[in-house]
């Protein structure tokens, strides 16, 4: 396999198994440099080293989600947790998606969802790989009280709102440089449909989805061992001191939209009180006057409209830029996974993915051919044919860094 795949795959943490090893799990905190506290903790076993970060939701689910990689001491054994996917659709959606939203409208098996994973990082599909009793019990367990939380909600409610959950596990082979490698990936989809009932037998509904994908890799012949290992280890819930933090952002943050929309209330009530105490007024003034007041009420209400128009802009400005913000991360995380990174052409805008590793890339003036280097001095204009532009590099998304 060629350098680019390797390096995909090892973004991806498809590595190799130690020989022998203790059993026993140490606790690795992550440390959230916004709240300034440590987010959550991976299990691993001694020895091994820990990234990982926090990502506030995608523009599909703003639930947080942690992602890390932990690698065993020989470079090849690793335990992933990749970035969480989402995506939505049906009759009550946006039929475009959003930033940081798979473009997905249908359901997709965690199975399928593997092979397609699979064909984006470019290593061998092996097959898939069934479910041990306890994890089968346990999904069906887990579905059987979604269901039965659902019911008892839709005899009470006249919408419905049902969780379905799904696993599915495939082997994969690839190369990391000369050591052929083994990888297990694990799927579990959460589907989350809601059902709101409308005008008469008119109802809508909503579906959303959720993948999350764990990863162990190891060097082939070795995987076994390394998912035996590895059977409990991986991050734990988010801590307490964390979850308060966050807890009391979003509650700021409502209460300044709460405050901002009471203060545009109040506004309105005052101007409608003076409107009414105007024309109470102007009844008792002659005709010419009575008109000279009602055009000054219409001023009053074109103002008043420019206020809440400017009020809800800057709260959309504010809530854009905070998802511009959580979308550039995980798309930085998408990035790193795929062995990946975004340029942008600075004269025309065109975003390109070229591999990720070098400081400097030129693109032709079709888009479709790219020099990549680590050579500042590198210029292919006059050395190659057509017009070459240096690029800049972008987050995921194409927003600048």
């Amino acid at each position: 396999m060629g350098a680019i795949l390797i390096a995909a795959a090892t973004l991806l943490g498809l590595g190799a198994a130690p020989a022998s090893g203790s059993s026993e799990l140490q606790l690795v905190s992550i440390r959230d440099p916004g709240f300034g506290t440590d987010a959550f903790a991976v299990k691993v076993p001694p020895g091994w080293h820990v990234q990982g970060a926090v990502v506030y939701g995608t523009g599909c689910n703003w639930s947080p989600f942690p992602v890390f990689r932990a690698t065993g001491p020989d470079g090849l054994t690793a335990l992933e947790r990749l970035p969480r996917l989402d995506w939505t659709w049906g009759s009550f959606a946006s039929r475009q998606p959003q930033k940081g939203c798979l473009p997905l409208k249908q359901e997709v098996t965690p199975g399928e969802f593997l092979r397609r994973l699979a064909t984006m990082m470019n290593v061998d599909y092996a097959g898939e790989v069934p479910l041990s009793a306890a994890e089968a019990e346990k999904q069906r367990k887990w579905n059987a009280d979604a269901d039965a939380a659902s019911d008892r909600f839709s005899s009470t409610h006249r919408d419905v709102n049902a969780r379905h959950i799904e696993v599915a596990q495939a082997k994969v082979r690839y190369s990391n440089g000369t050591f052929p490698m083994e990888a297990l990936m694990k799927a579990t989809i959460v589907y989350h449909r809601q059902t709101f009932a409308g005008v008469g037998r008119q109802s809508y509904w909503s579906e959303a989805c959720e993948a999350t994908v764990r990863i162990v890799r190891a060097r082939e012949g070795k995987l076994e061992g390394a998912v035996q290992q590895l059977e409990t280890a991986g991050a734990t819930d988010f801590t307490p001191q964390w979850a308060q933090a966050y807890g009391a952002m979003l509650a700021a943050r409502n209460q300044q939209i709460a405050n901002q929309m009471n203060q545009m209330n109040a506004q309105a009530l005052q101007a409608q009180n003076d409107m009414f105490n105007q024309s109470m007024a102007i009844q008792q003034q002659q005709h010419d006057q009575f008109m000279a007041n009602q055009a000054a009420q219409q001023r009053v209400h074109q103002e008043e409209m420019a206020v809440r128009s400017q009020g809800a802009a800057m709260n959309t400005a504010q809530t854009q830029q905070n998802w511009a913000a959580s979308h550039a991360v995980a798309s930085d995380w998408v990035d790193y996974a795929l062995g990946q990174q975004t340029v942008r052409n600075p004269g025309t805008g065109q975003v390109n993915k070229v591999p990720a590793g070098y400081g400097y890339t030129w693109v032709n003036e079709t888009g479709k051919s790219a020099i990549v280097t680590h050579d500042p001095n590198v210029d292919p204009n006059g050395h190659l044919q057509g017009t070459w532009t240096l690029q800049q590099q972008v987050h995921g998304d194409g927003s600048s860094r």
